[in-house]
């Protein structure tokens, strides 16, 4: 199956899945644009944008167009998808999305078998209520089935929000999700304790929303969850690295971002970092209102604050971190500041926290996680991390030139936020 056939049936069990979840009709084109709500379904490499672009007289308050749904997607950005390869992504013979018998059903093969397509139906299980089977679990990925650190998410959401499971065992190709809140005591607080082996900010992520409803639901008591694993993890990979989400991302750009977005409360406590998997991090959420209000991010306003933490666990010479903000390389000066420098002239306001760990393993580790802010709010963030036969300047200048990256794009907010907090479709 090509490309666009892929894309095709993606697109339409999307359509389906909404349509049948709103109760909404779906229409033939029309030229009348007045009385029609538009699904438009664009994809770029491994994520999918929806939008709901509406006529004017809806915005004005119109309310016959919210009956109806037209589903379009632009002839351009399908030529493009055709034209692309699927640099590697596996063949799907059947809809990702179908709707079957109370369970919306997905292929858990689609996009490689990416860890992200299991959490992202599993948080969506908790929050709508809505029943979710998988099958094909991580099928095209290097290690197949249910791994134990998605065991632990899945385990985190049946505390919070009743979801039964069924499959839920190391190596099973197939789970299902059945929302069910009839078992939850809704006078008590809510705090208990997820262990991952793996990078701690997907089970972070993976939670957020279900804390947020939990919390309304107890009239927005606080919720609070400790989370065990790496906080910042670097692992080979063919032909290179990878660099898991850091949780310095989450504490800069992300939980600003929602705070500003839906007014929720909610606090990070990075107890202790972790290198491997032994990093401790509290998060407490509650907020008085689910489903969160909707939000207008349209204005990024002008570059006001530069900021980072730079990190380092015992062991890392004193001199490392000071070099990936600015050092010398080649005989020239070189570090993040001075890539800042060179883009954005001098900005009055930069903010650079030192952190010095103690971790509990024999891991060394060391990094940076920096932060654009504009006037209006809006975060663009980078990140990197230190490894051997790497200059400290060069890691701190990756950093600089992924955050610099987000801000030249034009939005207002960085691709990894786009994808829901440096959680990406990709993540392993």
């Amino acid at each position: 199956m090509g490309a666009g056939e892929h894309c095709q049936k993606l697109e339409q069990g999307l359509v389906d899945v909404i349509k049948n979840k709103l109760g909404w009709t779906l229409c033939k084109a029309s030229n009348d644009m007045e009385n029609i709500l538009i699904l438009r379904v664009d994809f770029k490499e491994d994520w999918i944008l929806l939008t709901l672009p509406l006529p004017t007289n809806q915005l004005a308050g119109g309310s016959d167009g919210y009956s109806k749904l037209e589903s379009t997607t632009p002839k351009n950005d399908m030529d493009d998808m055709t034209s692309q390869e699927t640099n590697g992504h596996p063949e799907v013979n059947s809809a990702v999305f179908t709707v079957e018998e109370g369970f919306m059903k997905i292929d858990g093969s689609f996009l490689g078998g990416r860890g992200h397509i299991l959490r992202s139906a599993a948080t969506y299980a908790a929050v709508l209520g809505t029943s979710v089977s998988i099958h094909n679990v991580r099928a095209g990925s290097i290690q197949t089935g249910l791994q134990q650190r998605d065991i632990a998410i899945l385990d985190g959401l049946k505390k919070i929000a009743g979801v039964k499971i069924d499959g839920g065992l190391v190596g099973s190709s197939h789970v299902s999700f059945l929302s069910n809140t009839s078992d939850l005591d809704a006078s008590s607080l809510c705090s208990f304790t997820v262990t991952t082996r793996w990078a701690l900010t997907h089970a972070v992520q993976a939670m957020i929303p279900a804390m947020l409803a939990r919390s309304a639901a107890l009239g927005g008591s606080e919720v609070e969850v400790c989370f065990e694993g790496s906080t910042n993890l670097c692992h080979p990979k063919e032909g290179g690295f990878e660099i898991l989400p850091q949780i310095e991302y989450v504490k800069l750009v992300l939980l600003p971002m929602l705070r500003r977005l839906f007014g929720i409360t909610v606090t990070l406590d990075v107890r202790r970092k972790g290198f491997a998997s032994d990093g401790e991090v509290w998060l407490r959420v509650s907020t008085f209102q689910w489903p969160l209000p909707c939000f207008d991010l349209v204005e990024r306003g002008e570059v006001a604050t530069l900021s980072g933490i730079i990190y380092s666990s015992a062991g890392i010479p004193r001199n490392v971190p000071k070099r990936f903000l600015k050092g010398e390389c080649r005989k020239k000066d070189a570090g993040a500041e001075v890539v800042f420098n060179e883009a954005l002239g001098k900005v009055q306001h930069q903010h650079f926290t030192f952190e010095s760990e103690i971790t509990t393993s024999a891991t060394a580790g060391c990094g940076l996680v920096l932060c654009i802010t504009t006037t209006s709010g809006c975060c663009f963030g980078g990140d990197s991390m230190g490894r051997k036969g790497f200059a400290a300047e060069m890691v701190g200048e990756e950093a600089a030139r992924q955050a610099l990256h987000g801000w030249q794009r034009g939005g207002c907010a960085d691709e990894h936020l786009e994808e829901r907090g440096r959680f990406r479709a990709d993540d392993v």
